[in-house]
C-alpha cells in the first residue's frame, strides 16, 4: 500500500466524486491529499510541486474532463522531464478494452470503474502499489 505520508493528487471534474476520494484516502489516513478540478489544474499544481521538489507520489485522475482529461494530463506529463515518472491511476466509467489498453501502454499503473466504493477504491490502489514496486525493484 502507498505510505500513509505518499503526496498524492486527485483530479475529477465531478466535485461529489472528488470529495469522496479525498475523503476515503483521509478515512484511511492519507493526510497530504491535494484535490484539483480538471487537468489544467493537475499540471500546475504538478509542475509547481516538482518545481519546490515536493513532488506528487501518485496522481489519481478521471480520464473524461472538461479542458484537458485524464490522457492528455498523463501525456503532458510524460513528456515533462520533471514530471515523467509520475505514477498514474485512472478512474472511468468507459472500461472498455481500447481505453484500458491504451492507458496501460502510457504506463497507468492502476484503474477505477465507476462508481467508487471505498473497499475496491482501497484494492485498486494496493495493487497499483504492488505493481509500481515490481516495476521498480
Amino acid at each position: 500500500m502507498f505510505p500513509q505520508d505518499s503526496k498524492i493528487l486527485v483530479v475529477e471534474d465531478s466535485e461529489s466524486l472528488l470529495r469522496l476520494i479525498g475523503e476515503i484516502l483521509n478515512a484511511e489516513g492519507y493526510g497530504n491529499v491535494h484535490l484539483a478540478k480538471d487537468g489544467s489544474e493537475a499540471i500546475g499544481q504538478l509542475t509547481m510541486a516538482a518545481k519546490v521538489g515536493e513532488p506528487f507520489n501518485l496522481v489519481i485522475t478521471d480520464i473524461t474532463m472538461p479542458n484537458l482529461g485524464g490522457m492528455e494530463l498523463l501525456d503532458a506529463c510524460r513528456e515533462s522531464n520533471n514530471l515523467k515518472n509520475t505514477p498514474f491511476m485512472m478512474i472511468t466509467s468507459d472500461n472498455s478494452k481500447n481505453t484500458v489498453v491504451q492507458a496501460v501502454i502510457k504506463g497507468v499503473i492502476g484503474y477505477i470503474v465507476k462508481p467508487i466504493e471505498r473497499e475496491d477504491f482501497m484494492n485498486k490502489m494496493r495493487e497499483a502499489y504492488e505493481r509500481l514496486m515490481g516495476s521498480v525493484g
